[in-house]
């Protein structure tokens, strides 16, 4: 008995075909992983989530004063908010930062309060009774905190 013979030109035909099958399943999968919604029906995307192959919330950016940029992130770890960054002034840097537990509670708010690029007030909050443990702040710019206020005091700034 011989063997089928194979001809190149179908195999080569019957790959491409293959590969775009591969390809558009991938497009399939990106668009369900990559959902965008458009809040303000101006028919632009305003918020855009991003999830793993497992349905989990791996993301979430939103275009909050609807100018066509990002100016607020979330980050999750195991589908619950680790860390949030708000841009309030359209800089390009997140003037608020605030990191939460593993429950997604906030636990911690970092501002930057005179818009230098750099957080310079670190609030500590307690995640069971979300009240304000104290504030740190740095007063000479050099990343760490100078100062340690009690609740609802504010440095000089």
């Amino acid at each position: 008995m011989s063997e089928p013979s194979t001809n190149p030109k179908r195999l080569l035909l019957l790959l491409v075909f293959m590969a775009a099958l591969i390809a558009l399943g991938v497009l399939i999968a990106r668009d369900k992983m990559n959902p965008m919604l458009d809040q303000n029906g101006d028919g632009k995307p305003d918020e855009w989530y991003r999830y793993t192959f497992g349905g989990e919330l791996v993301s979430l950016e939103k275009d909050r004063n609807y100018d066509g940029t990002v100016d607020h992130r979330e980050s999750f770890v195991g589908g619950v908010i680790a860390e949030s960054m708000t841009d309030m002034n359209n800089d390009g840097n997140s003037e608020i930062r605030g990191k939460y537990d593993e429950k997604g509670r906030l636990i911690r708010l970092d501002r930057d309060l005179n818009e230098d690029g750099r957080y310079d007030r670190f609030t500590t909050i307690d995640a069971e009774t979300e009240k304000q443990l104290y504030s740190e702040s740095d007063q000479d710019g050099d990343g760490e905190p100078d100062t340690r206020l009690a609740p609802g005091a504010e440095a000089d700034k």
